[in-house]
């Protein structure tokens, strides 16, 4: 029996249809291109090779929207695995601004769960871009050091907590909204932590915690109470003694000692958090990582990754350039001191050696003329959409629709219509109906449309 889904089609049996022919993890090649992988179709069969492979699956998108469309889909193809998302930084190379609070909780949400997993039961797909693949990050090391598990009950000292938050990058407010704030109200103290989509509320007792408690952003009002809080960074920069000696002597090292208005400099040498210091991350540490030291598995390009990972190699370079080859800066600018690009970001040479050390898999979304040796074919193609319907005044475009529905279930197909939005399914749900497109049965996984009888919507 076929498939249709959405605008992706597979041509197999419902027990395979999960599975690239004749791929599997413990016999592939190092690199395996996998052709015929149209949108859609690459986390369909990404959701079914999950669970045999060994370790955490590293997907590598060429932009964030096409890595949130994969972790969304393998949600739904896959429900059971965890998905991990790792963004890029939302500003670019060599800027001034620092990236925004909420991508940066998050990143540190998966390099903390990353760096203390063990032994978790159940697949993991890590999301990621070439834009956040590429970038050197904090150690390991300095993410499981730098976290603090609170439970009620324990003895805690207020200042001890306050400092701790100060010094890993939480910005102190009178009212908590955002990721990466925190407030103290006498013996309360309201913190956003990374990894959770609500700030939670620690009521002490003199030096002991009587209670966690989430509550609502807008309304501060609690939502629910919670029997654990772990507090992790909020700053990919742990701003303590040792980190401010490092980054001072590393800095003259590369720049030569400082001489006149250094803003950077200055604040960071003072213990103060300078808007824009990521950038230069690596001085703060022994030693950096990439993601590619965080998850150990196998490694999935994704479509068009290739460009976008040649298109941000130039992008890096020519930022380098710009701010490199102009030191004088206009009247009442900050100077710009650039990292080296290989101290910030991989290489291209590095970015090659550290997939010849995985079993990568590549997707194309196109399908090759012969699929032989280290290329597979998916055989996955793009149905034919309903442009022509839209666009012709003498045409309806649900009887277009329910007549294509009608020659797929004359071939015995099942038919899935994949939807923006729950209401949005719900809405076209009842419009099939009133075309005369009987029983359209709203599902929320796959699992329901491979169990669907023939003919069915």
């Amino acid at each position: 029996m076929a498939k249709s889904c959405g605008n992706c089609r597979i041509s197999s049996s419902a027990t395979d249809i999960l599975r690239i022919p004749n791929f599997d993890w413990d016999t592939a090649a190092s690199r395996t291109r996998v052709t015929g992988v149209p949108d859609g179709c690459d986390a369909l069969l990404l959701s079914g090779l999950l669970a045999d492979a060994h370790g955490a699956v590293l997907h590598v998108s060429s932009d964030d929207v096409r890595m949130n469309r994969m972790a969304d889909a393998v949600g739904f193809f896959a429900p059971g695995t965890r998905v991990l998302r790792f963004p890029a930084w939302d500003c670019l190379p060599y800027d001034r601004v620092p990236p925004r609070g909420d991508v940066v909780a998050e990143r540190l949400a998966t390099l903390a769960t990353l760096a203390g997993s063990s032994g978790t039961s159940g697949p993991t797909l890590v999301v990621t871009t070439v834009a956040a693949i590429l970038q050197r990050v904090a150690p390991r090391d300095a993410i499981v050091d730098a976290r603090r598990d609170l439970t009620p009950g324990d003895r805690v000292d207020l200042d001890a907590i306050v400092g701790f938050l100060a010094a890993n990058g939480y910005h102190r407010t009178e009212t908590v909204r955002e990721p990466g704030e925190f407030a103290v109200r006498g013996d309360i103290v309201d913190v956003f932590a990374p990894g959770f989509d609500e700030p939670v509320r620690i009521d002490l007792f003199g030096d002991e915690i009587e209670k966690l408690r989430r509550f609502d952003a807008l309304s501060q009002l609690t939502t629910s109470t919670v029997d654990h809080l772990t507090l992790l960074p909020s700053s990919e920069i742990l701003l303590d003694d040792e980190a401010v000696a490092r980054f001072r002597s590393r800095y003259r090292e590369l720049f030569g000692a400082v001489r006149g208005d250094d803003p950077l400099y200055e604040a960071v040498s003072e213990g103060i958090r300078h808007p824009g210091m990521e950038h230069w991350l690596p001085l703060f540490y022994e030693n950096t990582e990439t993601l590619f030291d965080y998850v150990d598995g196998p490694v999935v390009l994704g479509a068009q990754s290739d460009d976008a990972r040649e298109d941000r190699f130039d992008q890096i370079v020519d930022y380098h350039g710009a701010r490199a080859n102009t030191p004088d800066t206009a009247e009442g600018e900050a100077p710009y001191n650039p990292l080296p690009p290989d101290a910030l970001y991989l290489s291209p040479e590095e970015w090659s050696s550290r997939l010849d050390a995985r079993t990568v898999l590549e997707f194309d979304s196109f399908e090759a003329p012969e699929a032989s040796g280290e290329s597979l074919s998916a055989r996955g193609r793009r149905t034919v959409d309903f442009a022509e319907a839209r666009n012709r005044a003498d045409l309806n475009l649900f009887d277009a629709v329910r007549t294509r529905f009608r020659n797929e279930q004359g071939e015995g197909q099942a038919i899935a219509v994949a939807c923006h939005t729950t209401g949005s399914r719900d809405r076209l749900a009842q419009l099939l109906a009133d075309h005369d497109v009987p029983d359209p049965r709203p599902v929320a996984a796959w699992d329901d449309v491979i169990d669907a009888e023939p003919g069915s919507v």
